[in-house]
């Protein structure tokens, strides 16, 4: 019985896992490229200024 439930959830987890990972750096790469963006935009005011 045990056995059956852990075999039954354990992908899940691993699946729940992978998903909250891949979500976390998405977001993390999402912010790093705005970031970059401003800072450009912000370098390309400073050089017409």
């Amino acid at each position: 019985m045990i056995i059956g439930v852990r075999s039954i959830y354990l992908p899940l987890i691993y699946y729940i896992i992978l998903e909250f990972s891949i979500r976390i750096i998405g977001v993390f790469l999402q912010g790093f490229i705005m970031d970059m963006l401003v800072f450009a935009c912000n370098h390309k005011l400073l050089f017409l200024l």
